[in-house]
């Protein structure tokens, strides 16, 4: 079945991992560069390899085995971005501290994280080795315990990686695709962004005058983001057809985006030769990338990324794009334990109710959600439906109760 996306409701699906190397602190025996830029595919027998792949509101999340460890673990697949683990995980494998690397993330800070080499990575029969990663902890909390960390481009880039969204699948190849296109694929080159990150670099451009670079990224649960700057030259901004939002509606992995955050459609979006029209755009302020295509435009393809040919093939599955979310206008995150409003849309269920920043999750149609995550709270209001959800919540000792229903926060276009 395919996955169904929600939009606009926690942080958790507007995560997007993508990493910039950004500076160098500290020294060590391997220069940070050279460890990011390791690895080397092991070549197998069979020459590829489909392991299940699973969404839990969120992007895509794979099973890998690392180093000599036996049991897999969870990690979010992250074409645009670089491979990084937890601290607890780095732990588990006796890894060193590694050395110290700034790296820019997509909220627009960045942070120390410790640079170092596992001896393996394996998904399925495919395996990398002597390969870099990062060790940081996640800012977001909303992310469920058991992520390991993202699996990045850097691992990927020795393949050709095909995502089924409608089987959820991910199939690894150690060769370049030889056979012809099937009838109404669009193929469309790519560039590295950068020979450290790897990630797939596409040429766009938007409103038939603003060209730039999209980053093809599978870590990020959207349609398409686009920087701010460049959003302010859009013909939709022009219009005054954006819609805004108070407070934090967007999360990277080093942190929350901060205000302004806009919604809106673009009248033009070309990717390579082929265009699209009326895309669900959202803003970003990183200086990592311009713009990114994310796997809510994805999820309408069965999508194959050929690092070795930097060539990606894009055949039409039969699939909506998850272009027209309908929402509650309430962004949730975890903050000491508790579900806290981070951020409400403009004219949306949430702002209309009164929501505001900072009042805490109670209740969900009567049930205690005190204990939850802030991601399992998102499940409970996105499971309603159409249906009206009665919300209690905590705003400075004082309880209240308020009734939701999702509605589309941007106009509907037909897809």
């Amino acid at each position: 079945m395919p996955r169904q996306t929600t939009s606009f409701s926690v942080a958790a699906w507007w995560i997007c991992a993508g990493l910039m190397l950004f500076g160098m602190s500290g020294c060590g025996p391997r220069h940070p560069v050279t460890l990011a830029q390791s690895g080397t595919a092991a070549r197998t027998n069979p020459p590829e390899s489909t392991v299940d792949v699973y969404f839990d509101d969120s992007p895509i999340l794979i099973r890998a085995q690392l180093n000599d460890v036996s049991t897999p673990y969870t990690f979010m697949l992250d074409t645009g971005g670089f491979t990084i683990i937890r601290p607890e995980v780095a732990a588990e494998l006796g890894l060193p501290k590694g050395v110290a690397m700034w790296i820019y993330g997509a909220s627009g800070r960045y942070q120390d994280v410790n640079m170092l080499t596992l001896d393996s990575v394996r998904i399925g029969d495919m395996e990398v080795r002597d390969c870099g990663a990062g060790v940081s902890d996640f800012a977001d909390k909303s992310w469920p315990p058991e992520l390991a960390g993202y699996l990045g481009s850097n691992v990927l880039r020795h393949f050709r990686v095909s995502i089924d969204y409608r089987e959820n699948t991910v199939t690894l190849a150690d060769s370049v695709m030889d056979e012809p296109n099937p009838p109404g694929a669009i193929e469309i080159p790519f560039t590295f962004d950068s020979e450290i990150l790897f990630s797939p670099v596409v040429q766009c451009r938007i409103d038939d005058r603003l060209d730039g670079e999209a980053v093809i990224d599978t870590g990020f649960f959207g349609v398409v983001a686009v920087h701010v700057d460049t959003v302010a030259q859009t013909d939709a901004f022009a219009d005054d057809a954006v819609i805004a939002a108070r407070g934090q509606v967007s999360t990277g992995v080093f942190g929350v985006i901060d205000e302004p955050n806009y919604a809106f459609r673009l009248r033009e979006f070309r990717l390579g030769d082929k265009l699209f029209r009326h895309l669900l755009g959202r803003s970003h302020q990183s200086i990592s990338y311009e713009m990114l295509v994310g796997n809510d435009f994805l999820q309408a393809y069965d999508v194959i990324l050929d690092y070795p040919a930097k060539k990606m093939i894009l055949i039409p599955n039969g699939e909506p794009m998850g272009n027209n979310p309908i929402t509650h206008g309430v962004v949730l995150v975890q903050d000491e334990g508790k579900t806290i409003v981070a951020g409400v849309w403009e004219d949306s269920a949430a702002a209309r109710a009164g929501l505001d920043i900072g009042d805490e999750i109670l209740r969900v149609n009567g049930l205690d959600t005190t204990k939850l995550s802030a991601g399992k709270v998102w499940s409970l209001l996105e499971d309603s439906g159409d249906d009206e959800v009665k919300l209690e919540y905590d705003r400075a000792g004082v309880r209240r109760t308020i009734s939701l229903v999702r509605a589309p926060l941007v106009p509907i276009v037909d897809d």
